[in-house]
């Protein structure tokens, strides 16, 4: 696979004429002193790609400019002063002394003098920092002012070093980081020293620690965070004690490599043992990502797993008495030769909820979600979650900011839309402290908690805590203690610039709980409404699928994505292991990639499924046997089915980085074209296939 450029996405280059045009400009003004029409251009650049990072730069950049500007111009005539301050109080070379006239008769008082001035003109000379050909030159022309010189290299000095600098804003506003942090550096190696240029070396300075952070952004949203880090820890060589630079880089120490899962020997394993999550935010933010920013997802955001459960694939649910059903299906892999890829399906019954909820809503009213957008999606959401609530069920409401305050407390679930209202006339506050909102609700809960009653938290946020521990691991290990108590903890991300989808992601995951993200408020629609509904009505609680395969007919296999969701083969059937909860009539898939062997015997292997039936308490396992298909068909002869998750996980491997470079959309144009027809009045698909054009290019 093709590596993202380190210098921008090729994404990118595809943005519109009247963009780069606004963004040229902008920067442009930003050179000649011109910072209200600066600020205009970016303005409208924002108008048109609200998400527009360059442009966000450019509005952040301003200010410093200006100061960059005043300090300049106060330099200049602190410079031009001292010229003159020069020429009026020149130095004159003292005269040769003769250190034998006291032997001569002399007397002491010429020496002493001429000591004086002498030492006067060194301490003169070591102020200007002059070199040994600048002082034998003072030495020879008595009348030049050394200090007026001097001044004037200087001058030189700075005027270089500023057209230096000019090029990396040029570079930089191009998108072009790299070349504009070697500018940049450039021209710091270049300024003179001396106070006289303190503060336009520490501008200098910040415009190198923009570049790199946005080199580094580059570089991490290519999966290179090794070369990332590189770039932030030699940033912080020229600015050790810069926040916004440590910040970052502790950040990124934080995140794990991306994990490239290699395929596995059936001999040396037979057991493949994974967490059944169900879910589609990974695949709604790369989507966004790439349709509407027109760049690559941050690799390492990415989850092959929740880009095959992003869409239905028409399996049959189970009845009632059977409680779970199991499809399968295969082909031929189209990249890798030798290979075939196995779909394995589970779906629940259909039923109603019969268990009263108590839930409790966690609004995040921080600055952050002040912007209006935000504010409306929540508003949509809470309109979707209180459709799904009757009579028998409570809803509370609580708000966060920098505190913590209970809004409404125990309302009937079929009041649920009166919270709106209450939404509506909070004004929102500075700082995010998810992590006290979350202890204050869990303490709501539990002190409130029925025998036959479900307990749940929902909390809409961004995800943008900065109070408080915002340590990932602290605020999992208490939703752990939540969930062991019997509160499972959903979240529902609010705008996808700028949320915090680790955190979220993890939170979810620990508390048996499920994670959606909306962007705008359109987003939260009907599709989103039977997430909710399904959400508050679990059917099947730690949810297991162990495949056994057979050694002696699979050579080696590969799960495509669940890497945070892998089990040990021994914890399929200890109970006290947790794992993700499926809703009533809710299907979620897994892809493989499997190596079958003609001369070998019997079936590829076993599928088992282990949950506990929320309907009985009961602990509950099924299994099919995983038939050898020695004429497997190729994907363009394949179901739609399979070809859609083929063509979904294939995608997530690719942008995830993890496929070796061995996915080309180019090869299967048919298969795509046969989904296209399939599933012609499928939104989801027909934008599944824009992302592939758009991750091809």
């Amino acid at each position: 696979m093709k590596d993202a450029p380190s210098d921008g996405s090729e994404f990118k280059k595809s943005k519109s004429e009247a963009v780069r045009k606004n963004l040229y400009r902008g920067e442009g003004y930003i050179n000649l002193g011109k910072y209200d029409e600066a600020q205009e251009e970016f303005k409208e650049v924002l108008r048109k790609d609200r998400y527009n990072k360059a442009a966000r730069r450019g509005l952040e950049k301003i200010p410093n400019s200006k100061s960059d500007y005043y300090r300049a111009a106060y330099d200049q005539t602190r410079a031009e002063l001292l010229m003159e301050v020069d020429r009026a109080w020149e130095i004159a070379v003292p005269p040769t002394v003769d250190f034998d006239s006291k032997q001569k008769g002399s007397t002491d008082a010429p020496l002493a003098k001429n000591k004086r001035l002498e030492a006067a003109r060194q301490q003169m000379l070591s102020e200007v920092e002059l070199n040994e050909e600048d002082e034998s030159l003072a030495n020879s022309t008595g009348s030049r002012s050394l200090v007026q010189k001097e001044m004037a290299r200087r001058a030189a000095g700075v005027q270089e070093s500023d057209a230096v600098l000019l090029r990396g804003r040029k570079l930089y506003a191009e998108g072009n980081y790299k070349s504009a942090v070697k500018s940049y550096e450039k021209a710091l190696n270049m300024l003179p020293s001396g106070p006289a240029v303190v503060d336009r070396r520490r501008g200098y300075t910040g415009h190198l620690v923009d570049g790199s952070i946005a080199l580094a952004d580059d570089l991490k949203s290519a999966g290179k965070l090794a070369d990332a880090k590189v770039v932030l820890k030699w940033a912080l060589e020229k600015d050790e004690k810069n926040a916004n630079l440590n910040g970052r880089l502790k950040e990124l120490e934080e995140q794990e490599e991306i994990p490239v899962v290699d395929e596995i020997s059936a001999t040396d394993q037979t057991h493949s043992t994974f967490s059944l999550n169900v879910s589609d935010a990974s695949y709604k933010l790369a989507k966004a990502a790439l349709l509407e920013r027109g760049e690559w997802p941050v690799a390492e955001s990415v989850r092959t797993e929740e880009f095959i459960n992003a869409f239905d694939y028409g399996d049959p649910k189970p009845s009632m008495a059977q409680k779970v059903a199991c499809v399968q299906e295969q082909a031929v892999h189209p990249f890798v030769q030798q290979r075939n890829l196995l779909r394995v399906s589970m779906s629940t019954a259909a039923q109603g909820r019969s268990t009263p909820l108590n839930l409790l809503v966690l609004l995040d009213q921080s600055g952050s979600m002040e912007r209006p957008d935000r504010a409306a999606t929540a508003l949509r959401a809470m309109e979707e979650l209180g459709k799904q609530l009757g009579p028998n069920d409570r809803v509370s409401l609580m708000s966060f900011a920098r505190d913590t305050r209970l809004l409404v407390d125990g309302l009937s679930g079929d009041r649920a839309g009166e919270l709106v209202k209450v939404m509506k006339n909070r004004p929102s506050e500075g700082g995010t402290n998810l992590e006290q909102a979350v202890q204050v609700a869990q303490q709501h809960l539990l002190a409130r908690q029925k025998r036959g009653v479900q307990s749940r938290i929902v909390v809409l946020t961004d995800g943008a805590a900065n109070l408080g521990d915002a340590n990932p691991e602290n605020m999992t290990a208490m939703v752990e203690k939540m969930r062991d108590a019997g509160i499972a903890f959903d979240a529902c991300g609010i705008g996808f610039d700028g949320l915090d989808d680790g955190i979220l992601e993890a939170l979810t995951r620990k508390g048996d709980g499920r994670y959606y993200v909306l962007d705008k408020p359109e987003d939260a629609d009907e599709s989103f409404g039977k997430q909710i509904a399904g959400a508050l009505r679990p059917a099947a609680k730690n949810v297991k699928v162990q495949l056994v395969f057979n050694p002696d007919r699979v050579g080696k296999y590969k799960l495509l994505g669940f890497e945070k969701h892998r089990l040990k083969k021994e914890d399929f059937r200890n109970d006290a292991v947790d794992a993700a909860e499926m809703a009533a009539e809710e299907s979620g898939s897994a892809l493989y990639q499997i190596e079958t062997l003609a001369d070998g015997s019997g079936a590829l292997g076993t599928v088992f499924v282990r949950f506990q039936d929320m309907a009985t308490g009961e602990m509950v396992e099924r299994s099919w046997t995983i038939p050898y298909q020695g004429n497997a068909k190729s994907l363009a002869e394949s179901k739609p089915s399979i070809q859609l998750a083929a063509v979904a996980g294939l995608l997530g491997e690719k942008l995830h980085q993890s496929d070796g470079g061995t996915v080309d959309f180019s090869q299967i144009s048919n298969v795509l074209g046969d989904l296209n027809s399939q599933y012609s009045g499928n939104k989801k698909v027909k934008e599944l296939l824009q992302m592939v054009r758009k991750a091809q290019q």
